[in-house]
């Protein structure tokens, strides 16, 4: 994964390291000045570099999908092979959402939930969001078995100079995700949603309202600072690789109107970090116009709903983060080996 500064002159390109099943990407940032954070430590997108406490901030990363639901000793050693490798920043999920908790455990002792996105929905027995009946509304797990993971990983990170990039949800399924929220309408009569209606119904854009409000004024409880005040988040990532094919070509701006509200929102509590979309970096250009190799590629023209050079106007979004699937896109390779880096220069020149 690698994330773009908006509106840079040169790409400031992240050396990310994809050391687990998550994509290649590069992070580009912007050319507008933005606020400096008013505390230290926090990272800011200001010209053609991100930048801390005035310095410039230069580093590799990875994705790491299971820090915030394993043992603290395998968090530990994670943090530690990170470090002696000399990576800075680490790209982690931010929701482990379930359906409806039934107060029953398995044979195992793991807590047992009906209506899940996601297999059975917990992560060896972690679960961040769960719906309860009784309240007819999803509810946030900031326990042992719940945020406090995610607090301890934040904890780490720190004692081990690491920044995390932290996702609110996730398009597809895995860790419940978007379709999460359709399922959790379901519970309330809301029926016949499809995930896409994520962007647009108000009841689901209420309840992941909620849930990022919650988890950036949560306190960690090992370093008593609210999760909106902690210097070891790199950036919030509003999502991982949303899209909305029942937009194509972007005709209703669905994807555009929800990530300018979003990350508003998320600005509104938190000024101080940075936010990204967490897209893909896919075009809506012309059918055919991704033609150097007699192609034309469906990553160009708007087929899923999202406009990369559309969304970089938003002044709420700190930086871009295409995506690199060369094979599965079908981008295809003709012996000159720059497939990869014509992704990346079009989206530096987007971003210029």
């Amino acid at each position: 994964m690698g994330l773009f500064a908006k509106k840079i002159t040169s790409a400031a390109l992240a050396a990310t390291m994809t050391l687990t099943a998550l994509p290649i990407s590069a992070f580009f940032v912007s050319t507008t000045v933005a606020a400096e954070p008013t505390g230290s430590g926090f990272v800011y997108a200001n010209g053609t570099r991100f930048m801390v406490d005035g310095s410039p901030f230069y580093y590799a990363g990875t994705n790491c999908y299971y820090l915030t639901f394993k043992s603290q000793d395998a968090v530990d050693n994670v943090f530690k092979d990170a470090e002696a490798m000399g990576l800075k920043v680490i790209r982690v999920w931010g929701n482990l959402d379930v359906g409806v908790k039934t107060g029953t455990t398995d044979s195992e002792g793991k807590p047992v939930f009906t209506n899940n996105n996601d297999g059975p929905g917990e992560k060896d027995g972690i679960y961040f969001q769960y719906f309860d009946k009784d309240l007819g509304k999803p509810v946030t797990n900031f326990g042992e078995d719940g945020i406090k993971k995610l607090d301890y990983a934040l904890y780490q990170a720190e004692k081990h100079g690491i920044k995390l990039l932290i996702t609110f949800t996730n398009y597809w399924d895995a860790f419940g995700g978007m379709g999460q929220y359709v399922n959790w309408a379901e519970e309330i009569g809301i029926t016949g949603l499809q995930k896409q209606d994520f962007y647009t119904n108000e009841t689901l854009k209420g309840w992941y309202k909620d849930y990022v409000s919650g988890l950036l004024n949560h306190t960690n409880p090992y370093t008593n600072r609210k999760l909106k005040d902690e210097p070891s988040v790199f950036a919030w990532e509003l999502a991982n690789e949303p899209r909305c094919k029942t937009d194509a070509q972007c005709k209703d701006n669905i994807l555009y109107n929800w990530a300018k509200e979003m990350s508003e929102y998320v600005k509104s509590i938190d000024p101080n970090h940075m936010v990204s979309l967490g897209d893909e970096g896919f075009y809506n250009k012309p059918y055919g116009y991704y033609n150097e190799y007699t192609t034309s590629n469906y990553a160009f023209y708007g087929a899923e709903g999202v406009d990369f050079e559309k969304l970089m106007t938003i002044d709420t979004l700190d930086f871009g983060t295409p995506h690199l699937y060369l094979d599965q896109w079908g981008m295809k390779h003709t012996g000159t080996g720059q497939d990869d880096l014509l992704w990346f220069k079009i989206h530096g020149e987007t971003c210029a």
